[in-house]
């Protein structure tokens, strides 16, 4: 259990704080000419073989890049928020499940019909559906993020769409 405490202290740290470069970035920062400072990926010339960003994944956390980007705190936020997302309906999920195994255990039907079916279905259907979207969201390269669908102004109109 302390084993888990620090890796998820580490990769909080990593992602969210105060990040360390261990395993250096896919891209870099090419700040010469008048155009200014521009991320280019690492290319492969005849003298060294660095990485690209189609090979090159960080193996933990994020990117280090990231910290020099514009929209760094936008896109943290965006992470956290999703991924808190994500662990609460994985959270709830098993808590659900938890009780229909007790009442199946107990042998309370009736509970086990009326209380954890359709607690099951409004929590699989509803927030399932908006998982699916977020990896979806997360899945999906746009060229413009402009043009990238809101998770949140989705389900607004889902729920408002009825009346």
């Amino acid at each position: 259990m302390s084993m888990f405490s620090m890796y998820t202290g580490l990769l909080y740290n990593d992602t969210f704080a105060l990040a360390f470069n261990w395993f250096g970035s896919a891209y870099t920062l090419d700040c010469e000419g008048d155009s200014g400072c521009q991320f280019t990926n690492y290319i492969r010339d005849g003298s060294a073989v660095r990485h690209d960003t189609e090979s090159f994944v960080t193996p933990f956390g994020l990117d280090p890049i990231w910290k020099q980007s514009e929209n760094e705190l936008t896109y943290t936020n965006s992470l956290k928020m999703k991924l808190s997302i994500v662990l609460g309906v994985a959270q709830m999920e098993f808590g659900v499940i938890l009780g229909g195994i007790n009442h199946i255990y107990f042998r309370n039907w009736i509970s086990f019909f009326h209380e954890f079916i359709p607690q099951i279905l409004f929590l699989s259907c509803v927030f399932g559906y908006m998982l699916l979207c977020i990896f979806i969201k997360w899945g999906t390269h746009y060229e413009n993020t402009h043009c990238a669908p809101s998770i949140l102004t989705t389900f607004i109109d889902m729920f408002l769409g009825f009346g």
